[in-house]
C-alpha cells in the first residue's frame, strides 16, 4: 500500500502487510474483491492484487455478460468490448488499471452477470425472478439472519442511505445472484 493506507485483517482486527494479504488470498479456494465503484484506486489497488497472484487465478467480472471470455489482444479496450464489456456503462477508463492487472496476470476473464432485463426483474421482483438453477443453489444455502443483516447495511451504505425499504428486498436478491453466479464460475 502507498504511505497512509493501510491493510487490516477483518477477522482479527490486526493490520497486515501487502504479503500476507497475498498469502492468505492464495491459500483461499474463491476470493470475492470488492470495491466503491467510482473509486479509480480501488480498481488499481485490484488489478496489482490479481497481477501478484498470478497464474493459479481467473477471473470472474460483473462488467461482462455471464459466460463470455476476454480473449486479450494489444488493445485493452478493444479486447473487452469484443467480449461484451460497455465503456460508457461502466465509465471507462475508470476500471482500466483493474483490467490491465488481469491481462498482465495472464489469466482467464470471464463475465458473470446475466443480461440487464433479468437483474432489472431480480431488483423489482425479488427473489421470484431468479433463473431456476440461482434460486435451487441459493435453496441448499440460504442467509441466515446475521448475513443478511450484514448485507442489508452494506446495501444500503452502498447507495448514501437513498435505497427505500421497498427496494431492499430486491436489491438483496440482485446481488446474492450476482455473487452466486460467480461462484458457479
Amino acid at each position: 500500500p502507498s504511505s497512509g493506507e493501510r491493510i487490516v485483517d477483518l477477522r482479527s482486527g490486526r493490520t497486515i502487510t501487502r504479503g500476507e494479504l497475498i498469502s492468505a488470498m492464495r491459500a483461499s479456494d474463491v476470493l470475492l474483491l470488492g470495491e466503491r465503484h467510482d473509486n479509480v484506486h480501488h480498481h488499481a489497488a485490484r488489478g496489482a492484487l490479481i497481477e501478484a497472484l498470478g497464474a493459479r487465478t481467473a477471473v470472474v467480472a460483473e462488467h461482462l455478460p455471464r459466460g463470455r471470455r476476454v480473449q486479450f489482444g494489444p488493445d485493452l479496450l478493444v479486447s473487452l468490448e469484443a467480449a461484451g464489456f460497455e465503456p460508457k456503462a461502466w465509465r471507462w477508463p475508470l476500471h482500466e488499471a483493474l483490467f490491465a492487472g488481469v491481462a498482465q496476470a495472464g489469466v482467464p476473464l470471464v463475465g458473470g452477470n446475466l443480461p440487464r432485463d433479468v437483474v432489472r426483474r431480480i431488483a423489482r421482483e425479488g427473489e421470484a425472478a431468479w433463473p431456476e438453477e440461482l434460486a435451487a443453489l441459493l435453496a441448499r444455502a440460504p442467509l441466515d439472519d446475521q448475513a443478511q443483516a450484514a448485507l442489508d447495511a452494506d446495501l444500503l451504505a452502498g447507495h448514501c442511505g437513498h435505497l427505500s425499504p421497498q427496494r431492499l428486498p430486491g436489491m438483496r436478491a440482485a446481488h446474492i445472484e450476482a455473487r452466486i453466479a460467480e461462484r458457479q464460475r
